[in-house]
């Protein structure tokens, strides 16, 4: 988590008149889960495809077959075949600018509740213009979920497919599961051909710690913002779109003003190929999607203000980059008591232990309203407790009897057990994000998110795993981050 206070780290993402958030009584209050526990209260179990492009519905299935192995895949050939499906399970449909004409979607959702539409568009009118204009040529469209573009430059299969299914998951989680604490980006933005070049990059930015939700116009993004506040760590959005109806230049602006007055904890960004409204400037990070180092922006500014990577504080001179909470011990208790004052009334530390996974010291700090020395004590304190907590939760692994075959710290005593170990076990973490919140709480938190989901299946989910230990215990190994 980072804040415009002191030395500016030359990695960071500059933004200098950035304004902070206010503190929120209601922050994220009594989470005893981890995040990941609780967001995925469905999972897309099948996926379909009816698409006239038989390519096309090759690419599917590659994409599913590879990246999510564990939902099934079927290619519809005819309506009629979709219209005799009866499913109480989550499912996206995938069609096309052909097949799109050919299905009654009000009956379909009918026989198929937990169902998402997602069209998969070539055409460059479509793809190219604000979704308000095209529905309102194709009323069609106002049956479907979401409209992704293929078949254009930097446009990967591999990447949209499995990214537009998992932003069905989270529609589908967040819109049945609202009491459900999780964290939430909230895109306001109505450009298909955008949309299906960015949400493949926001998740991979993402891994598994919040999930994506999409609104299309100013009204909607409104009322989900205020009805939805507590759980937003960022709302991304374009500059112009429809407010009342009618597509209005300066909605953009409106929106983040209103962020800024109410919600000013909840990070924000205006991405647009346009930004004539540069009063912004101090309220949001203002995104170019034409530029060339757009990704890797939004990527810094991800991790310094969503609280997704290092907390970032100022100590004296420096500027200090904590990965873990003992390195925040130790800036804690060298920073001023005022940038201390700052970041406790804005909400950072409580944030960033919520989103590296110390949910119960985010709870206690959240609601703690001490200043100065005092409030440096009891920090120094509740990081104590979650320290202790750490050094007493090895990663244990047992067998089917519950006796305990590997009770470890190491990396690469884990790593050696999941060489041998049975893949439904492997498939059983990453269902419930099990290894992963381990790593998250235990100070790597890139390979946490890259295990956020593995997406495997028997002997290469267990394959897939092993590569990634691999790789980060010798990166670590490398920065000096990892001896064991």
């Amino acid at each position: 988590m980072a804040e415009n206070v002191g030395t500016q780290s030359k990695n960071r993402t500059d933004i200098s008149s950035y304004s902070p958030p206010k503190r929120m009584a209601s922050f994220f209050a009594s989470v005893q889960l981890p995040a990941s526990d609780i967001i995925h209260t469905h999972r897309i179990k099948t996926v379909l495809a009816y698409v006239y492009n038989p390519t096309v519905a090759e690419q599917i299935k590659n994409a599913v077959v590879k990246h999510m192995p564990r939902i099934g895949f079927r290619h519809l050939e005819s309506p009629v075949t979709l219209s005799t499906i009866d499913e109480d399970k989550p499912v996206v449909l995938f069609v096309d600018d052909h097949t799109i004409n050919d299905i009654n979607f009000d009956n379909l959702r009918k026989s198929i509740p937990l169902l998402s539409i997602v069209l998969l568009s070539t055409n460059p009118t479509l793809c190219s213009q604000p979704f308000q204009h095209s529905s309102n040529l194709l009323p069609k469209l106002n049956g479907i979920d979401f409209v992704a573009t293929i078949g254009i430059p930097d446009s990967n299969p591999n990447e949209i497919i499995p990214a537009f299914i998992r932003l069905s998951e989270d529609k589908l989680n967040i819109s049945t599961s609202s009491a459900a604490k999780r964290f939430i980006v909230l895109v306001v933005d109505d450009e298909p051909r955008w949309f299906a070049k960015f949400i493949p990059h926001l998740y991979s930015i993402l891994g598994g710690r919040a999930a994506i939700m999409t609104k299309r116009n100013f009204d909607d993004a409104l009322s989900f913002i205020d009805e939805r506040a507590d759980d937003l760590i960022c709302v991304i959005t374009d500059m112009s779109f429809p407010r009342a109806g009618i597509v209005d230049p300066k909605a953009g602006s409106l929106l983040i003003n209103h962020l800024h007055l109410k919600y000013r904890r909840i990070a924000k960004i205006v991405a647009s190929g346009g930004i004539d409204d540069h009063s912004l400037s101090g309220k949001a990070l203002l995104l170019n999607k034409n530029s060339e180092s757009a990704k890797e922006e939004l990527h810094r500014f991800m991790l310094d203000y969503a609280a997704l990577g290092d907390f970032i504080i100022p100590v004296g001179n420096t500027t200090v980059h904590a990965r873990s909470v003992i390195e925040l011990k130790e800036a804690i208790s060298h920073a001023d008591v005022s940038v201390l004052d700052n970041y406790a009334e804005n909400d950072f530390f409580s944030s960033w232990l919520y989103m590296h996974g110390f949910h119960d010291a985010g709870d206690r700090i959240r609601v703690n309203l001490s200043t100065g020395e005092t409030l440096r004590g009891f920090l120094i304190n509740e990081l104590d407790i979650t320290i202790q907590s750490i050094s007493n939760d090895p990663f244990v692994i047992s067998d089917s009897r519950g006796t305990t075959l590997l009770s470890t710290f190491s990396l690469k005593q884990i790593a050696e057990h999941i060489r041998s170990m049975d893949p439904s076990m492997i498939e059983k973490w990453e269902s419930d994000n099990h290894l992963s919140y381990w790593m998250m709480r235990h100070g790597y938190p890139e390979l946490a998110d890259e295990l956020r989901p593995i997406n495997g299946k028997g002997k290469s989910i267990r394959d897939m795993t092993i590569q990634l230990f691999d790789k980060w215990i010798s990166r670590y190994s490398e920065t000096g981050l990892y001896t064991g």
